[in-house]
């Protein structure tokens, strides 16, 4: 094998390389979002239950929501 040849085939191989880093690292930051958003739902799904449960809670005690956080001592403008 000559030394250009050599020389395409290394580079080639260095190519290819890089190819397959870059890949992985796209497929790395895909699964890195996925994951986020399936966080962010699971948060999304847990806050609307914690709503769920503090509307019947005000209910059943007769107060609003925001007299229910108060009394709580939960910040309603968060």
């Amino acid at each position: 094998m000559d030394p250009a040849s050599c020389q395409k085939k290394n580079i080639c191989d260095e190519l290819d390389e890089l190819d397959q880093k870059i890949e992985e690292l796209t497929q790395t930051e895909t699964n890195r979002k996925q994951d986020k958003i399936k966080l962010y739902h699971k948060y999304n799904e847990t806050k609307d239950a914690a709503q769920l449960i503090l509307g019947t809670l005000a209910e059943k005690e007769g107060l609003s929501i925001k007299e229910l956080y108060k009394n709580m001592t939960i910040d309603f403008d968060k």
